[in-house]
């Protein structure tokens, strides 16, 4: 599992900017080699198989369906995270049900307006 220390790029400071999210930021720019990123606690409502016929051809993905749970100004409605390549073996099949925290570095609107965040996941629960 990574954890923050390894998902920061080095070196790395927060910026001291804060949304009204209530979540941890930082930019990525040349000259102070800071990373985007925004740390939330979200609740994984269902995860599917999504594959499609890419550049390179066929293309398979493990999506989480999120809904975010974090304390203040969560947002209202759920979004869609994709599992690595690294995450995709470990991960798949167990999270559906499960909080979760992710490092969120990227959104963009996938088909319908839905968003798709890229990141890392931080922290999972406990298996025993």
């Amino acid at each position: 599992m990574a954890r923050a220390s390894d998902y920061f790029l080095r070196p790395c400071r927060l910026n001291p900017i804060t949304p009204a999210r209530s979540a941890s930021w930082g930019r990525l720019t040349a000259s102070n080699n800071l990373v985007q990123l925004m740390l939330v606690k979200v609740q994984v409502i269902a995860e599917r198989e999504h594959s499609y016929q890419g550049k390179r051809g066929a293309v398979k993905q493990t999506i989480l369906a999120c809904l975010d749970i974090t304390p203040g100004h969560p947002f209202i409605n759920t979004f869609d995270y994709p599992l690595t390549e690294e995450e995709r073996p470990k991960w798949r099949g167990t999270l559906a049900g499960k909080i979760i925290t992710l490092a969120l570095h990227d959104a963009k609107p996938d088909f319908g307006g839905r968003l798709r965040f890229k990141g890392a996941i931080i922290d999972t629960p406990k298996t025993s």
